[in-house]
């Protein structure tokens, strides 16, 4: 039997489900046995593997071990790598989209899976390499072998791949020019995982969360400081979906026999501290103070919707303040704790896109009054908190529309206030650049791009493991119409280790690509870099960028950005090349 076996570049991401097989422009027949990578040292080079259409069901092994299925006399492929580099492969597994149709998602960890008949198969391929290889042109073999029951394996097909390794070494993710603020979610953690919040099973989990978040260097630790203050993310709404969204405080709160109140920060140090272990230490983010979400105030006079849970051992009992001063108590303990141990400098209270300007104003106004030691960042899309509150807010981060439309008035601020940073965000909106599952890889790679065309210093994001109550059943969340994937970067494996996706992979390529592109700004001007941003890029005018903001028509979307992939792969040549003259 003949099979399509092919070699695509990392950007590929397969579509399963439809009759004609595929939703996206790529089919395993549109590429070739041969394939040519260029890489930096100091990462890892991807590519994949495809298996085109097999009308039967199989088992697909990337591994050395045999395996077998409940169904005796299965078809069994099994793809094989031989570089003179290390190799690793994985077997992509695939989510269910909101169009229903099954895209590339899972980097699995085992070796192998049932594909069903009609299906494409992806094996997703990396080659480590250090910043110690020696750059060269490093050539491989992929091979396809099938074999039934106890055959002797027969070789059905071998793909070429040359991995072209320039002399330009990119930087530890440590020494990252690309500020990256991916908020976490340490209470669905622990939901997902069926642990108790903040034990040592928790933190064991929450180990490794952080470990993948460092592996793309992130810079800020999310302390959430009050109850549920996203409320849920309207989880509530929707009765039929049994997905509990909520975030509580990590910090205890006691109301002893004599009526004082005593504050134990030991978990929130505790999980400072272990990010700070793996180089997550630029910044210390608070939420639950400023735009809190739903209208459930237990305090009156409370300037914004502030829940702040506490023993009362008098009774026994969990109670909610309900007096302004006990508030103010509260928020002015948490600001002189963090000068004690000398973090205050680290420290941001946090606004999650504020609307009311009038009720931003008064918040801000009252806490200033209380901790006058606590500096502030928001995630805004509206003009005017940027122009009224530039001074007040140390880190500034415009959704990417509201970026592009804004910018001469960031990059005017950007000089004048060198202390700040400069963010753009990117949530349920705009439908492109993004990276949910429906997103094409390649719009990951051109964050990068168009960060460093910007001149702006990185991305937040709103969700890394917030997940749906069986994310690796369906991730798909409609009580708030997030498009899928929306809701986080990685997935809770069995073992409660984060299992990685293409799409966090994406997200890494992109962040490695604003490094290039700012070091070939440095080193060779201006003028090459616009050469560069050119490859991807289309509408260099500010303004006009994001003219279809709400659009998936794919003719908007190519108006301001190519989603060929071919075009990223002549860019990063292109970048190679002049960073290596």
């Amino acid at each position: 039997m003949g099979y399509i076996f092919t070699a695509a570049p990392r950007t590929f991401k397969v579509c399963n489900g439809r009759t004609d097989h595929f939703k996206t422009p790529a089919r395993p027949e549109d590429y070739t046995s041969e394939l040519v990578v260029n890489s930096p040292r100091n990462c890892k080079a991807a590519f994949n593997a495809l298996i085109g259409i097999v009308k039967e069901d199989y088992l697909l092994n990337v591994g050395d071990s045999d395996c077998f299925c409940n169904w005796e006399d299965t078809l069994k492929l099994r793809v094989s790598a031989e570089f003179p580099i290390d190799v690793k492969m994985n077997i992509v597994g695939t989510m269910v989209d909101d169009d229903y149709f099954r895209k590339g998602e899972l980097i699995l960890g085992q070796d192998y899976a049932l594909i069903r008949r009609d299906d494409c198969a992806q094996v997703f391929c990396e080659a480590e390499l250090p910043k110690d290889i020696k750059p060269g042109c490093y050539e491989g073999k992929v091979r396809l072998w099938s074999h039934r029951l106890f055959e002797d394996e027969v070789l059905e097909g071998e793909l070429t791949v040359r991995i072209n390794v320039w002399e330009y070494v990119l930087p530890d993710r440590s020494e990252s020019k690309f500020y990256i603020d991916l908020w976490q979610h340490s209470s669905i953690i622990a939901n997902r995982c069926d642990v108790k919040i903040w034990s040592d099973e928790h933190f064991g989990i929450l180990e490794d969360v952080v470990k993948s978040l460092a592996h793309l260097g992130q810079r800020a630790v999310t302390v959430v400081a009050t109850e549920v203050p996203w409320y849920g993310q309207n989880c509530h709404k929707e009765r039929g979906v049994e997905s509990s969204l909520f975030e509580y405080s990590i910090i205890g709160v006691c109301k002893e026999n004599d009526g004082s109140f005593t504050y134990d920060y030991s978990v929130m140090q505790r999980y400072i501290d272990l990010c700070a272990r793996y180089g997550i230490d630029r910044e210390i983010s608070i939420y639950g103070f400023i735009n809190v979400t739903a209208p459930h105030r237990p305090c009156p006079e409370c300037f914004d919707n502030l829940r702040i849970r506490y023993l009362d051992k008098a009774d026994g009992s969990y109670k909610y303040m309900r007096e302004m001063s006990e508030i103010d108590a509260y928020i002015s303990s948490l600001e002189q704790y963090f000068v004690k141990t000398g973090q205050i400098g680290k420290v941001r209270v946090a606004a999650d896109e504020p609307v009311d300007i009038d009720a931003f104003r008064v918040a801000i106004s009252h806490i200033k009054s209380i901790a006058p030691a606590f500096k502030y960042k928001a995630a805004v899309n509206h003009v005017e908190f940027i122009e009224e509150f530039g001074e007040d807010i140390l880190d500034v981060a415009p959704a990417l529309p509201t970026a592009c439309d804004l910018h001469d008035v960031l990059i005017k601020m950007k000089k004048e206030r060198p202390d700040k940073r400069f963010l753009h965000y990117i949530c349920c909106w705009p439908m492109f650049p993004n990276t949910y599952i429906r997103s094409r890889l390649c719009e990951s790679i051109f964050l990068g791009v168009v960060t460093s065309f910007l001149d702006l210093d990185g991305l937040l994001r709103w969700a890394y493991t917030c997940w749906p109550d069986d994310p690796r059943k369906d991730i798909r969340y409609h009580p708030s119409d997030w498009a899928a994937g929306d809701t986080c970067f990685v997935y809770p494996s069995a073992s409660g280790k984060p299992m990685l996706t293409l799409r966090y992979k994406a997200l890494l390529w992109g962040i490695e690509m604003f490094d290039m592109l700012e070091d070939l700004k440095e080193k060779k001007g201006r003028e090459v870099a616009e050469e560069a941003y050119s490859y991807v890029l289309r509408e260099k005018e500010h303004g006009k960028m994001f003219t279809a903001r709400f659009s998936m028509v794919p003719a908007d979307r190519e108006k301001l950005m190519t989603v060929d992939d071919k075009d990223y792969e002549a860019l990063m040549e292109f970048v190679l090349s002049k960073l290596c003259e």
